[in-house]
């Protein structure tokens, strides 16, 4: 009687187990969708994506009025022999340094983000592009920001929930080099105005500081003369450069 009883115990315990071992491969199998965080090796260079992306048109001809921020997301659960659409939506809209869809971002219900949004046959790990668009004002002196959240839909569930939300932040404000005290006998103090002479009208975009003390005395002097140039040119309509509080541009090292 005893060994019945057991025997039957047993075919129960295992006849649960069996079923919770259904309902874990189940889950497992289920299509689901977060962001990508960590560096990807894969790509050349190496690209990198945390909780937030950084855009600026800052250094970008002042022409170019879109850029593209790539958004990486990840699925699990099995690949797929065709296309499968996900959906993200702005948490956001409404607050006061929100992007604004079709203004600053190009809005997800367009047709070519439409074919954006969409993970290739096959694949686990997708680049997005995200088209940022420049024209607005406001985009000239504040940071603009758009929080991204996956939302579940037909083909996706919700994967990781601490991956499930990114934030992208766009501007085409100057920002300060955090190595701005090493140039500034070169350039002197740091100023907004300044800064976009250099990049635009100097070309300078990498301000790693350079170890040869004869390049930095050569770029000061170019720095002189190409700003008397700017200023002496009737054609430029901001002469004599100065800093939005009315402070000349110069050579203001003391």
């Amino acid at each position: 009687m005893k060994k019945h009883i057991f025997y039957i115990l047993t075919v129960l315990l295992l006849g649960i187990a069996g079923c919770e071992q259904q309902s874990v491969l189940k889950y497992n199998n289920d299509p689901r969708l977060y962001f990508f965080r960590g560096t990807d090796y894969s790509q050349t260079p190496s690209y990198s994506q945390n909780d937030s992306i950084a855009q600026s048109f800052f250094l970008l001809p002042d022409k170019q009025m879109q850029d593209t921020v790539w958004i990486v997301v990840e699925t699990m659960g099995l690949v797929a022999e065709e296309p499968r659409p996900f959906t993200l939506v702005q948490t956001n809209v409404g607050e006061a340094d929100a992007a604004v869809a079709g203004t600053h971002y190009m809005a997800f219900d367009s047709e070519e983000m439409k074919k954006n949004m969409k993970i290739p046959a096959g694949s686990v790990r997708y680049y997005m592009p995200l088209i940022v668009l420049r024209g607005d004002p406001l985009m000239e002196n504040s940071v603009l920001r758009l929080k991204l959240k996956i939302v579940e839909n037909a083909h996706f569930k919700i994967g990781i929930e601490k991956q499930t939300e990114l934030l992208v932040k766009m501007t085409a404000m100057p920002e300060r080099p955090s190595n701005w005290r090493q140039w500034e006998y070169t350039f002197g103090k740091w100023g907004a105005k300044k800064m976009w002479f250099l990049v635009h009208q100097m070309g300078i975009t990498d301000f790693t500081f350079p170890d040869d003390y004869a390049y930095s005395t050569y770029l000061n002097s170019l720095f002189i003369e190409k700003l008397a140039e700017y200023n002496a040119n009737p054609d430029n309509p901001d002469v004599p450069l100065k800093e939005a509080d009315g402070t000349l541009v110069e050579y203001d090292y003391y």
